[in-house]
């Protein structure tokens, strides 16, 4: 967490300041203040913001130098804040880095005071593993080896509520997750080994194998998105276990939630516990939210094989912009953007599903002949479920027609949709 001096510093810098004063003498270092300018090639569209570079006491005291830090390059040894603006001054977010490393940071907390911040936390996690003997065919516990790590927890919510940091973590009661396999010391006459049985790279908790999320999302399978989607996380070279599980989730109007924990590398999609009882059609459309969540965890941290969707050889200076302009809404915007046609593909497949004649039939037959009925307009605002904080989403409803369907599907048309049975 940043220190009493270090909130003084990042003041400081947050309002301009060029100069950081050091906690342990009067002696001053100099920040630096850099345009960042980004060009899209395809479109000319321009886009820009202000990065403030305030190295440490100790980074400089080691030989470091301010002039090898930029917005590609941070250095492996780089060690103090870096602080990001929009070009009107406005704050977007900023992060205190530790020999090369992110340790902690802030971001706005949507207030209309841009100094009035909240910090992203870091929790401390223990993780074990029993460790085991086999010899001759027979298996002796040794002992349980554990160690502790720094983690910073990401998560983020279908509905309401909730962001890319949190300091939400699930257990292993309620909301499920992955956990960690023993590790075993296999010895023969010749040699002593020790070996980490695999995981499934994508695995379901029963208790989302037992309900009807799971005949949802085996639909969703037989369709095309979805697959595209999680591929990556299937491939022997993927570094994260995807779980699907189900859960009761705390935040307000939250439908689903993916969670991605840095160490040990697994993801954790929860669909909420009540979210069951919805049209499936709406279940399904959670499904394929936190899956497109995945997906983008999936590229952030191992962006060359979760390329499913369409080429996006631009997706990680893209993505660094979105951070620096939507902060904790920045996945929502991103999906709203870029994935909004992918959403509405997925759901009219799933709908147009043999397997749904009947859910089908009886669902046009409770519409019949309403005159605001369009199927193109259902799959539409099926879609931007979830994002209705991002900037897309308003505009789309600024239009009256918009509104007008948004608001009567949502009410007269989306819930005479059948809820799963899983036959």
């Amino acid at each position: 967490m940043f220190t009493v001096g270090d909130e003084e510093a990042f003041s400081e810098a947050l309002n301009g300041t060029s100069l950081l004063k050091s906690e342990s003498t009067e002696e001053t270092v100099r920040s630096r203040t850099r345009i960042v300018v980004q060009a899209n090639e395809e479109s000319g569209e321009t886009r820009g913001f202000l990065m403030t570079v305030v190295p440490d006491e100790d980074y400089l005291a080691s030989g470091g130098s301010i002039d090898s830090v930029d917005y590609y390059h941070r250095g492996e040894s780089f060690s103090g804040l870096i602080v990001f603006n929009h070009l009107d001054g406005s704050f977007a977010n900023a992060w205190k880095y530790k020999g090369g490393e992110i340790i902690s940071g802030y971001i706005s907390d949507g207030s209309q005071n841009e100094n009035s911040l909240k910090s992203i936390y870091l929790l401390e996690v223990e993780f074990c593993n029993d460790i085991y003997l086999i010899y001759n065919g027979n298996v002796s516990y040794l002992k349980r080896s554990c160690f502790t790590r720094t983690l910073p927890v990401m998560s983020i919510d279908d509905g309401g509520g909730g962001g890319v940091y949190d300091d939400w973590f699930p257990d292993d009661g309620g909301g499920g997750g992955s956990s960690g396999s023993g590790t075993y010391i296999e010895k023969d006459e010749n040699s002593e080994k020790e070996i980490t049985p695999s995981n499934p790279d994508i695995d379901y908790h029963p208790s989302f194998e037992t309900s009807s999320a799971q005949c949802v999302k085996d639909k969703l399978d037989k369709g095309d998105i979805i697959n595209r989607l999680l591929a990556g996380f299937e491939l022997d070279t993927s570094q994260i276990d995807l779980v699907f599980t189900i859960g009761q989730l705390d935040s307000i109007n939250a439908n689903g939630r993916c969670v991605y924990h840095p160490i040990p590398k697994d993801m954790v999609i929860i669909i909420d516990q009540e979210r069951l009882n919805a049209p499936s059609i709406s279940l399904a459309r959670t499904i394929l939210h936190e899956c497109f969540h995945a997906y983008l965890f999936g590229k952030i941290f191992q962006e060359e094989i979760h390329q499913g969707l369409a080429p996006e050889p631009n997706f990680s200076s893209d993505w660094n912009q979105y951070l620096i302009q939507y902060g904790d809404t920045a996945q929502h915007n991103y999906m709203a953007d870029q994935y909004i046609g992918f959403m509405k593909d997925a759901l009219a497949s799933f709908y147009y599903l043999s397997d749904h004649d009947r859910e089908r039939r009886l669902f046009e037959g409770a519409v019949g002949d309403n005159d605001f009925w369009d199927i193109d307009t259902f799959f539409e605002v099926l879609s931007w479920g979830g994002l209705k904080e991002t900037d897309a989403f308003k505009d789309y409803y600024r239009d009256l027609k918009n509104q007008r369907d948004y608001n009567f599907y949502l009410t007269d048309f989306i819930p005479k949709w059948p809820t799963e049975n899983c036959n």
